[in-house]
């Protein structure tokens, strides 16, 4: 269950990810071209999701770091070449999950 994947993570990074999670729900709260921006920005990598925990550190991060500039926040850059930028949803799992938690699964 998501207690058990929750156990694998440092505490550390469980707080880092909730700060910023909590930093973009503010932004959303506060500003409505934030809120724009923030679901513009998760259609353009079409995963389904406009809630900040269903998304990696790095991913919100990025967000944050262009929105603090006033530019427009744009996804980061994906190094691998064989992704054809298509996603697969597996019932249950978060999006942000790693291998070993759908080897679990």
């Amino acid at each position: 269950g998501r207690g058990e994947r929750d156990r694998g993570r440092g505490a550390s990074e469980s707080r880092e990810k909730e700060d910023l999670v909590a930093r973009v729900k503010n932004i959303q709260r506060e500003d409505h071209k934030g809120k724009e921006a923030w679901w513009k920005y998760c259609d353009s990598v079409k995963t389904g999701s406009r809630d900040p925990q269903r998304h990696t550190e790095e991913f919100i991060r990025n967000f944050l770091d262009a929105w603090g500039r006033g530019e427009e926040p744009k996804p980061p850059e994906r190094g691998d070449s064989k992704s054809d930028g298509r996603t697969l949803k597996l019932r249950g799992l978060p999006y942000t999950c790693k291998a070993a938690d759908i080897v679990e699964f």
